[in-house]
């Protein structure tokens, strides 16, 4: 179950920064962008029969390695919102 919990992490961005093992469970610690890991803990608990677990706590807001979500669109009447949208999708 490790391998495919660390498979999906890499298909959702995540930044995986440590892991640790032991005979019976497996411990990774990193961060995983919001957007893509909505629905992954009722996953885990799925392919895992109830034993895993997947656990998040909010670390901030940072560019993800796709940059910013899709799902925000671009507002001009929210101008610094407008700008800042803009000047991230050129780059």
């Amino acid at each position: 179950a490790s391998s495919k919990a660390i498979t999906d992490l890499q298909k959702m961005m995540s930044e995986i920064e440590d892991i640790s093992c032991n005979n019976e469970w497996c411990h990774i610690k990193g961060k995983v962008p919001l957007n893509t890991s909505k629905d992954y803990a009722s996953e885990v608990s799925s392919y895992t029969k109830g034993l895993g677990i997947f656990m998040v706590k909010p670390c901030g807001y940072q560019i993800t390695k796709g940059g910013y979500s899709d799902n925000i669109r671009m507002n001009e009447k929210d101008k610094l919102l407008f700008m800042f949208q803009k000047s991230m999708s050129s780059k």
